[in-house]
């Protein structure tokens, strides 16, 4: 498919005329780059640098999917790491005049891993999820690792499980582990057995069952693949081995890839996250690779002291018609901490007098120390509000995701495109329906360990069921996409660091 445009006004694509008439119009009010990539047939790597429209683009791409996708049983799979972000996904289709319904799972990773790998397929290899799932809160996930270490005659102690988190996805993966002592695989594999052992599933093992499942049931890959033959991955730097397997193993099954992402901001390296998994799928021959280059959020003051960071250029540039420039101002703080807290509060101040909203403001700082110590202590002894990294939690639930999402409309502003229709019914059917015993959650499987031998974890959970409303515990990620029906959940976004 061939267009013509420019950089500033829209293009004349002729088979967007048989689109709905928002999502041609988007199409074409596209950049030509971003066009491009929404249209490709066929697998593709979209490298999108900070500010190039990357969600607009995807939604754009997972719209035309759907369009052109003719048969009603076949859909795309729309995966992310946020249920914020799935959910906004599916907003934007629907101002695009588009409601795919079961045509569409937009998901997180691991909702989708359970919801439509190990629940249908499990029964293919002998390996179905107990009827009494649990779903392992991160306290009680430490104190397996910890349970499992110390049987395996590893150190307990947090370093160490870091380690063996990302050797678990490693051997998952299928790569090499040569260079780790045999203590640590040997815990892995009793840590495995312990969440077996308790009918439990953590969110790592989410997707490790599913690779294992899809490896070894062709049946399972095929018919997964036909009904989502289109999978769009976002933050696809930020996929690790694991996951980068998943997404191969449905390649080679037959899947069309989208892949968006960026190398340079890998945000989970800590968890075994590398940028050589979006690069490694550039660079297939099987693979378009389109790049997104053009920065509509800064201008090019800012784009320029972005470059200057990378130490390379990746020709990145401002939008044509954007006037200011942005401005980079470069302030030295003599002294120690307290100096530097000091100055930064000065900064605050003024920009707070110039009419600066304060949830426009932003303090950056390098790790989590002595100088987040002393920046807080001056921040607080001038009166001056504001949030603290992890300081405020929000409860978890529906009506707490819609506030929050309220909340976050009303600092950003409207989405782009036509006004949602707010006569038209609520949806019914049967994904609306609520799921009959739905997985137990569990505040803790094993206790905690002693200065002695600890005691083997009982097989169910000392603590009674928790509902919707309580606060111990995880239940597992939303799925969005029907057949599957809502399960009680904690809003997942991202495992939790170590």
């Amino acid at each position: 498919m061939t267009a013509t445009s420019n950089e500033t006004g829209p293009a004349t694509v002729p088979q967007l005329t048989l689109l709905p008439p928002a999502l041609a119009a988007e199409l074409g009010a596209l950049h030509p780059d971003q066009r491009a990539a929404a249209l490709h047939h066929g697998n593709i790597t979209v490298l999108a640098g900070p500010g190039a429209g990357k969600t607009r683009t995807l939604v754009a791409r997972i719209g035309y999917l759907l369009a052109t996708t003719t048969s009603r049983h076949r859909g795309v799979a729309a995966l992310t790491y946020t249920e914020t972000a799935a959910h906004e996904t599916t907003v934007r289709l629907r101002r695009l005049g588009l409601r795919p319904d079961r045509r569409l799972s937009s998901t997180t990773v691991h909702a989708f891993c359970l919801h439509h790998v190990l629940r249908p397929y499990g029964r293919l290899i002998r390996d179905p999820l107990p009827e009494d799932l649990a779903i392992p809160d991160s306290s009680t996930c430490r104190q397996l690792w910890d349970t499992a270490a110390y049987n395996s005659g590893l150190d307990v102690n947090p370093q160490n499980r870091t380690t063996l988190e990302r050797l678990r996805r490693l051997m998952a993966a299928q790569e090499p582990i040569a260079d780790y002592p045999r203590e640590y695989p040997r815990t892995v594999h009793r840590y495995e057995q312990l969440l077996r052992d308790n009918n439990a599933l953590d969110f790592e093992a989410m997707t490790i069952r599913a690779l294992n499942l899809l490896r070894q049931s062709r049946t399972a890959r095929e018919q997964l693949v036909a009904r989502f033959p289109h999978f769009v991955i976002d933050e696809y730097q930020d996929l690790g081995p694991v996951l980068h397997a998943l997404v191969t193993t449905l390649l080679d099954a037959g899947a069309h890839i989208t892949a968006v992402g960026d190398p340079d901001q890998v945000l989970y390296a800590y968890q075994g996250a590398s940028p050589h998994y979006l690069q490694q799928l550039s660079a297939r021959p099987d693979f378009q690779r389109q790049r997104l280059t053009v920065n509509y959020r800064s201008g090019s003051a800012l784009v320029a002291a972005g470059r200057a960071v990378l130490g390379e250029d990746r020709g990145y540039h401002a939008a044509p018609d954007r006037d200011d420039l942005g401005t980079v101002t470069i302030l030295h703080a003599d002294g120690d901490l307290d100096a530097h807290a000091a100055r930064t509060v000065e900064v605050l101040q003024d920009r707070l007098a110039a009419g600066i909203p304060a949830e426009d403001i932003a303090v950056l700082y390098r790790s989590q120390g002595p100088l987040l110590d002393a920046l807080t202590t001056a921040i607080q002894t001038t009166g001056i509000p504001f949030d603290k990294e992890k300081q405020r939690r929000r409860p978890s639930g529906p009506l707490a995701d819609l506030i929050a999402a309220c909340a976050a409309r009303r600092l950003t502003g409207p989405l782009p495109g036509p006004a949602a229709d707010a006569t038209s019914p609520p949806p019914q059917g049967p994904r609306h329906r609520p799921r009959p015993n739905p997985p137990r959650t569990c505040q803790s499987l094993a206790p905690p360990t002693p200065t002695g031998r600890p005691h083997r974890p009982r097989r169910h959970p000392p603590h009674p069921v928790t509902t919707p409303g309580s606060p111990p515990g995880r239940s597992p990620p939303r799925d969005t996409s029907p057949p599957r029906q809502h399960l009680p959940h904690r809003t997942l976004e991202h495992p939790e660091s170590p």
